[in-house]
């Protein structure tokens, strides 16, 4: 039976001119996992689902038990959508069932997903470039959180500026009238 896994990476190139250090959490599918599996949620900076190419069931999964987990914890993280063995595509004599590229793009689409990639582990395909893009979606999640903090926050000093204005308004009329009145 497996278990949720951490592994820490260096990542030794930049990425858009930043060092990064990615803790990667391997959590287990299985059910009796399910009420562990949250707890490696909560300093998530992205999420990245995975299905197997050769698993049509798999990728069904991501529709009808991972999206949904991952939105109710994590609900404005970043997604991407991972195919895993490609290699399998290669001399595929056509005996059995795999998922299309194609496939895997319309469930990205449909979750949302800011992108979906496929790669092979066992020839190192496509993997690097999971990562990268993994990291790019972190930073701009980052800046897109930072801009909304700063519009609220602009935005709650002008609506607090028209509220002083308007009391400072309302005391020079209560001035004025007592000057009048006078």
């Amino acid at each position: 039976m497996s278990e949720l896994n951490r592994k820490l990476v260096i990542v030794g190139d930049e990425v858009d001119k930043k060092n990064v250090e990615l803790a990667l959490w391997d959590t287990a599918g299985q059910e009796d996992y399910d009420r562990l599996r949250p707890l490696s949620y909560p300093d998530a900076h992205v999420i990245l689902i995975c299905y197997s190419i050769d698993s049509i069931d798999s990728l069904e999964n991501v529709e009808e038990k991972w999206y949904p987990e991952v939105k109710s914890f994590c609900p404005n993280l970043p997604i991407i959508l991972v195919g895993n063995k490609t290699d399998l595509r290669n001399g595929d004599d056509g005996s059995r069932r795999l998922v299309t590229t194609q496939e895997g793009k319309r469930v990205a689409d449909k979750i949302g997903a800011v992108g979906h990639f496929e790669c092979s582990a066992k020839y190192n395909d496509g993997v690097n470039a999971i990562f990268d893009n993994a990291v790019r979606a972190t930073f701009r999640n980052n800046d897109d959180s930072a801009r909304k903090r700063e519009f609220l926050t602009s935005h709650y000093n002008h609506e607090e500026r028209i509220e002083n204005n308007i009391i400072s308004t309302h005391k020079q009329d209560r001035s004025l009238r007592r000057i009048l009145m006078s």
